[in-house]
């Protein structure tokens, strides 16, 4: 507008971007296919389909975005995440209505998948099998029937109860129950430190009183455990260095801590304006753009080091502002300043669309901005 770039109304402009809700999500998915390695093909040994050398650590994930004012979820994000090269294997958008899942997580052969106990269900450990991926993926302690080796029916709480007070961890040997092969998995589980487990339960009790309904016992006894289930082998991979593995899934709820308050990705026009899905999408964009900068640092060089490890959240500050100061420039403002004449009829406004005029010049530009822009850095 105040580059001579075009001059349109707000109205204009909200139309435009309604329109390009399908691009959008046709760019984000170019970018990530962009951004994807070859998949090598999995190690040829006998006839047998195993699992070979672990390739990559993948956490995957989902979060939910809701606009202000929102009666409840709206989207999820599902996010499939590379923790030690900061790197997006896949994401998805989709309605409240689509659970979490592993179906297009980018899974491949040698993959090493870590997942919550939202992900603790036969169908998930199933496309991990299928894809010959490694897998530490948390349970509850009724989300998954589980047998003995002689095909037995598992019970998780009473082996629970049965463990002395001064035992911290240990493991056994156990077979889903839907799984028609009866393939052996490993059940490794951590007892929490006090505080954290008295942390768990009142969380439990929390959700409980929330949906108004009693608290099993057996869901109290379960929260002061970490239960995993994994298929990876125990020579390489004993106990007490799983349970510490697992403790990397936390750098994907970091990941969406960052993308919400630094990239403000849950800042979006209040319920219920339809402009919101493509500002997602385009702020979605903008973040994959800048994930692709992020990613070109050496974090692994920086990390193996003596010192004191870097953290993420400055680099992901920087590196995002500058990618909106491309965007948006300061010179907008400055022809404002300059020429503010230019610029009236977007800022007279009546008072029933003070807030929306207003809105134009924060998300209204941040949101056609990056799709104007985006093809520069493809």
């Amino acid at each position: 507008m105040g580059l001579k770039i075009c001059d349109v109304s707000r109205q204009a402009l909200q139309k435009r971007v309604l329109k390009s809700t399908a691009w959008l999500r046709h760019l984000l998915a170019l970018l990530l296919q962009a951004s994807l390695s070859v998949p090598r093909p999995p190690a040829a040994a006998s006839g047998e389909q195993e699992p070979g050398p672990i390739r990559r650590l993948l956490i995957r994930d989902a979060s939910t975005i809701s606009r202000p004012g929102s009666p409840g979820t709206e989207w999820r994000l599902h996010l499939t995440w590379e923790p030690f090269t900061l790197q997006l294997v896949q994401v998805t958008l989709t309605d409240a209505r689509s659970g979490e899942g592993p179906e297009d997580a980018g899974l491949q052969a040698g993959d090493l998948l870590l997942a919550d106990r939202a992900y603790g269900i036969w169908r998930t450990i199933q496309v991990a099998l299928d894809a010959l991926a490694f897998f530490i993926i948390r349970l509850t302690w009724s989300n998954l029937p589980l047998l003995t080796p002689e095909g037995h029916p598992f019970n998780l709480v009473a082996w629970l109860r049965r463990w002395p007070a001064t035992q911290n961890q240990a493991e056994i040997s156990v077979i889903a129950a839907d799984d028609p092969q009866r393939r052996p998995f490993r059940l490794v589980v951590g007892r929490l430190p006090s505080d954290k487990a008295e942390k768990a339960r009142q969380d439990v009790r929390r959700q409980a009183r929330k949906h108004k309904r009693p608290v099993h016992p057996n869901t109290l006894l379960a929260a002061g455990f970490c239960i995993l289930l994994i298929n990876l082998p125990a020579t390489l991979w004993p106990t007490q260095t799983v349970l510490a593995f697992y403790r990397i899934r936390w750098q994907i709820e970091w990941c969406f801590r960052r993308w919400k308050s630094v990239c403000q990705l849950d800042r979006l026009p209040p319920y219920p304006t339809a402009i919101a899905e493509p500002v997602l999408l385009a702020k979605l964009i903008l973040i994959l753009l800048m994930q692709r900068h992020l990613g070109a640092l050496p974090w692994s060089e920086w990390w193996a080091k003596a010192e004191t490890a870097p953290v993420v959240t400055p680099a992901v500050k920087m590196i995002y502002d500058h990618l909106c100061e491309i965007i948006r420039p300061s010179a907008v403002i400055l022809q404002l300043l300059e020429n503010p004449a230019s610029f009236l009829r977007h800022l007279r406004s009546s008072q029933s669309f003070r807030y929306r005029r207003r809105a134009l010049l924060s998300w209204g530009i941040a949101a056609i901005s990056p799709i104007v822009s985006v093809f520069r850095f493809i």
